[in-house]
């Protein structure tokens, strides 16, 4: 378990596009909440062991699934298939807000750059 010292916050998490927390986390199971600045993109990534659903909150964006550009807004819900290619984009005007849950088909935390 990490703890940001500025926040108090446990499993709190700073990036070069935002930060997350994470709400709950159990073997194979684990749900965050994403904050991405505006203008902000998560890397393009590939998930060899779990699915994700995305379940957008606040915001507007792109995001890229495989070689299909999906517009997503709040209550956009998003899955992500294991071995899927995936990048999102983030408006300049917007922050985006997202609960990300993950489930791991083997307990592994291997993500793939691409």
């Amino acid at each position: 378990m990490e703890k940001n010292k500025e926040n108090n916050l446990i499993n709190y998490f700073e990036r070069p596009w935002g930060f997350y927390f994470k709400f709950f986390e159990e073997k194979g199971v684990w749900v965050k909440r994403i904050e991405v600045a505006a203008g902000g993109r998560l890397s393009l990534q590939k998930h060899q062991y779990r699915s994700e659903k995305w379940n957008i909150v606040s915001g507007l964006g792109l995001v890229i699934l495989g070689d299909k550009e999906v517009s997503v807004k709040a209550g956009s819900v998003v899955d992500i298939p294991v071995g899927l290619s995936i990048v999102s984009q983030i408006q300049e005007n917007q922050n985006w807000f997202l609960l990300r849950s993950l489930v791991e088909s083997i307990y592994q935390k291997t993500i793939l750059f691409v």
